[in-house]
């Protein structure tokens, strides 16, 4: 492709994605501080199914984590292809391992399988099948999914810059919903098929979209959004072959205009406004990394302490404020010292880029 098809002269775009990174690093901290009022998440507390909160649990589950990946996909194509930063296969799964497989076992060690043996007090096949094999490592599914979609992603991007190959992605999606029928998710095999294709969008919408994407009709994405949740509500409890394939179609519709809503939304909020000069924005960016590593045991011991003892509308509101502050005290902790950062996968010296970008 003739480099003149990039659109070098978009900073104001990349800037933003501070802003996208921070929103939706605060957004996730708010689903999991009230997703166990859906009766099923954290149970070692027992808490009657609440209706509105758990559609609004799985309403922001719908996108958060989807255009983080989206995001990811988006600066790998600038990364590769307009910086020139990755021209070597092997330097760049060594990155990976470096920023993202050795904080998923550090994290794992030091901090999360630590907390889940305080409450559930499993013995060690429980942990090897939730950790070592990654079946269901809390928050840190994250990092094994993301790493294993760069590995296989980067083999194939050459061939995506020639072609926009959409049934690709869209056939992952589909092996993703059958495999995970069948077998276990080891390694998160299953979510690297699923988020495939939000990574994808995000690199053909860096290489092709991101002209013909209007930011001020996010009220549009938003509308259509909400429009369609709304559906799968009303059909979610019916069964048989045809809801179920409708169920699917729906929802991966859910995903895509979320992740439009996010992006449209956000750039639009940052084209007006310099939140590449805010500190707020910038303290935050630096560590919404760090903070995603840490806040889910806070949200879990907060719950544990106060259920029986407060409301459980006001618990929600107490378990955001305290693992948001205390995971930022632990990201300002390891970003002083620098054999603290290797540890939790960020680089050894600031960077006037402050967002996590490989």
């Amino acid at each position: 492709m003739n480099n003149q098809t990039f659109d070098l002269t978009s900073h104001k775009t990349l800037n933003n994605l501070q802003l996208i990174r921070v929103v939706l690093a605060i957004l996730i901290v708010l689903y999991h501080s009230i997703l166990f009022l859906n009766g099923h998440y954290f149970s070692v507390v027992h808490v009657e199914k609440q209706v509105v909160p758990s559609y609004i649990a799985d309403w922001l589950n719908s996108f958060h984590i989807y255009s983080f990946v989206f995001v990811s996909g988006y600066l790998f194509f600038y990364l590769k292809n307009e910086k020139k930063t990755y021209n070597s296969y092997r330097r760049f799964i060594i990155n990976k391992i470096k920023r993202l497989l050795v904080p998923y076992f550090v994290v794992s060690i030091l901090w999360a399988a630590p907390i889940d043996f305080f409450f559930y007090r499993g013995d060690f096949s429980f942990f090897f099948t939730k950790y070592i094999l990654g079946e269901g490592p809390s928050q840190l599914w994250f990092l094994l999914m993301l790493f294993w979609i760069f590995l296989l992603f980067y083999p194939l991007s050459n061939l995506f810059m020639k072609k926009c190959l959409f049934f690709i992605p869209l056939l992952t999606y589909v092996i993703s919903i059958v495999g995970s029928q069948y077998l276990p998710n080891v390694f998160q095999i299953w979510n690297v098929f699923k988020f495939f294709p939000f990574f994808y969008f995000g690199y053909v919408t860096r290489m092709f979209f991101e002209k013909k994407i209007k930011l001020s009709l996010f009220w549009v994405w938003i509308i259509i959004n909400i429009s369609l949740f709304v559906m799968y509500i009303f059909i979610e409890s019916n069964s048989g072959i045809t809801f179920s394939l409708i169920r699917i179609s729906l929802m991966f519709l859910i995903h895509f205009t979320g992740v439009l809503m996010v992006w449209c939304s956000l750039q639009f909020i940052g084209s007006h406004f310099s939140c590449e000069k805010s500190r707020v924005i910038t303290f935050l960016a630096k560590r919404s990394m760090l903070v995603y590593l840490f806040h889910q045991q806070f949200i879990f011991l907060v719950t544990y302490f106060l259920i029986n003892r407060i409301s459980i509308y006001i618990i929600p509101l107490v378990s955001f404020f305290v693992s948001l502050i205390c995971s930022l005290l632990i990201a300002s902790l390891i970003l002083r010292f620098n054999w603290l950062r290797i540890l939790f996968g960020e680089k050894t010296k600031p960077s006037t880029n402050s967002l996590k970008v490989e």
